[in-house]
């Protein structure tokens, strides 16, 4: 995937550097008392080791981000304690918490679960292998066991061994998610941390862009980030009919158009945006012949 317009990036990074172990601390303040919803319901009791079955977004303003996301998208919640679950069409597809920032004015962010089978092993395998365990392994109730961690370039991430099972492999609906994308300063360390993490094969498809496959099925994308003064990150993609008609969209509902590019492969586009509390995600236009191929 080729990227384009790096200048208007180099010009936005400095307000998207990393939230560190302060956003980590906000949402896990609540964890043993906050009811999180499980993450399939009815119960599957099927778990897909690798595959990124979870998103929530912590956010200093939930107020204005549920407005964004429901004027974009149109999402809508259901309130439990201080958890927001967030549905597509009525279907549960993410989560929403409010965190406190505190005086470092930091932006929100997207943060994405991984499916593994055993949460002490992976949290080991974590540590021997240069990442960071910032909290557990510990129980969040009705969810699962988890583990909160950074991989060795500073990408946060849940992982999680859910109570319900995982979310079964399906076409995404439009305003879903439909792919994640791992950017890392250093993707040698990043596949390696992630093909023993989670046992991936890693298949090239371009010079600078790997996809993660898991029993034969896409599971992520890896690619170096553009520029040194982004922190590596895991950035969700939603599915939508017309990225262009989002992008146009985004700067009315508070929003932010940073990159955007097309993919002369497969006739689809990408952009690159910003919430109006600063959490990063792409849009993009795909084709159901595609997808089918994938499951």
């Amino acid at each position: 995937m080729k990227m384009q317009s790096k200048t208007l990036l180099e010009n936005t990074a400095r307000k998207f550097r990393p939230l560190a172990c302060l956003l980590f601390v906000s949402w896990l303040t609540g964890c043993n008392s906050m009811q999180a919803p499980p993450i399939t319901d009815p119960p599957t009791q099927s778990h897909l080791t690798g595959k990124l079955v979870w998103h929530d977004l912590l956010t200093g303003d939930l107020d204005t981000a549920k407005q964004f996301y429901h004027e974009l998208f149109g999402w809508t919640y259901q309130q439990t304690d201080h958890y927001t679950t967030v549905l597509n069409h009525g279907v549960p597809i993410a989560g929403m918490v409010q965190v406190d920032h505190g005086a470092t004015n930091q932006p929100a962010r997207w943060l994405l679960s991984l499916s593994v089978e055993d949460v002490e092993s992976a949290a080991r395998s974590v540590k021997k292998t240069g990442g960071t365990v910032h909290e557990g392994p510990a129980i969040l109730k009705n969810r699962g066991r988890y583990v909160l961690i950074s991989d060795p370039t500073g990408a946060e991430l849940v992982l999680l061994s859910s109570f319900s099972g995982d979310p079964k492999d399906s076409t995404p609906s439009t305003g879903s998610w439909l792919w994640n994308e791992l950017w890392t300063q250093n993707v040698q360390k990043s596949l390696d941390f992630y093909q023993t993490l989670a046992g991936y094969n890693l298949t090239p498809v371009s010079s600078d862009y790997i996809i993660a496959e898991k029993q034969a099925i896409w599971r992520a994308g890896i690619r170096p980030v553009l520029i040194d003064d982004i922190q590596s990150r895991w950035i969700p993609v939603i599915r939508v009919e017309d990225p262009d008609a989002i992008a146009r969209r985004l700067k009315s509902l508070g929003g932010q158009q940073l990159l955007e590019t097309r993919q002369p492969d497969d006739n689809t586009k990408i952009v690159l945006a910003a919430d109006p509390t600063g959490a990063l995600f792409m849009v993009q236009n795909w084709p159901d012949s595609i997808l089918t191929r994938q499951e």
